[in-house]
């Protein structure tokens, strides 16, 4: 570990970068020092070590024992994303926030090249993502590029993806926060709910981050629970905000419908079962 000591300066634009950790000793240090070795420097860096059993407590200390720019809370018990995560934004105190994964890696440029966007249209935008590239793990240097789009939420899917984003903080405080009975699929109830308050996303169009494939990650691990949520959230989109799907946003939540029937059926094990894939 050879990061110098960072002096915080706390002058505008200040940023705050949240990392929510869960036994992830296998992928931390990794997703740290990404996040320590941007090529902007002025933030404070909260690493929320939320009721791990594993050794990501110390490897969240030896850290923060370089690096004053961290702020470690440590949740005996394990919270969940959304309160994790919640816990940190209510203290932070930069103008913009930043959401990592413990299990990911930011590219030296994210910070800078976000907010370079936002000095320029900071008029326009509330919510700043930006491309990814998905890479399975072990194999770092396949990574797959991933647009987003922020017509993707009248197609019934997220118009950014968490953890690229920079938000403002005041969009927290003015419009609510991740909720925790959507854990599994709270950012996509974020950006529903916020979207119906007249919240601005926006997307670089370049990849700023990798986010890993692994075995422990939601989407291999709680699809089923998943799958369910971002239903549920498009069936109150339409009732309660009112929003209109294009053909292709109706047609993916009757598909998102249909699967989760599916799944709660376990017709996925007696087709295994079958041979039949």
């Amino acid at each position: 570990m050879n990061f110098r000591d960072k002096t915080i300066i706390k002058t505008d634009p200040f940023l705050s970068v949240v990392m929510a950790v869960h036994n992830r000793e296998k992928y931390l240090r990794e997703a740290i020092e990404s996040v320590l070795n941007q090529t902007y420097e002025n933030f404070e860096f909260f690493l929320i070590n939320d009721g791990s059993n594993d050794n990501s407590w110390e490897i969240i200390k030896s850290y923060a024992e370089i690096d004053s720019r961290i702020v470690c809370i440590n949740n005996h018990k394990n919270l969940g994303q959304s309160l994790a995560r919640n816990v940190a934004i209510k203290k932070a105190q930069g103008e913009y926030v930043i959401i990592a994964d413990s299990d990911d890696i930011c590219l030296p440029s994210r910070f800078e090249n976000q907010l370079k966007y936002f000095k320029e249209h900071s008029l326009e935008v509330d919510v700043l993502g930006s491309f990814f590239c998905l890479f399975t793990d072990g194999d770092i240097n396949k990574c797959e590029s991933v647009p987003v789009s922020i017509s993707d939420l009248n197609d019934g899917k997220p118009p950014v993806h968490n953890p690229t984003c920079m938000i403002k903080r005041s969009i927290f405080s003015n419009n609510g926060y991740y909720d925790s009975k959507y854990d599994n699929a709270e950012d996509y109830e974020l950006w529903s709910r916020w979207s119906s308050r007249g919240v601005r996303f926006h997307n670089l169009h370049e990849v700023l981050y990798k986010k890993r494939n692994h075995s422990g990650c939601v989407s291999t691990e709680r699809i089923r629970h998943q799958n369910y949520l971002m239903t549920k959230i498009n069936i109150i989109a339409i009732i309660k905000y009112h929003r209109r799907f294009t053909i292709a946003g109706y047609l993916r939540i009757l598909e998102q419908l249909f699967y989760f029937i599916y799944l709660l059926l376990r017709l996925d094990k007696v087709y295994k079962k079958s041979g039949k894939y």
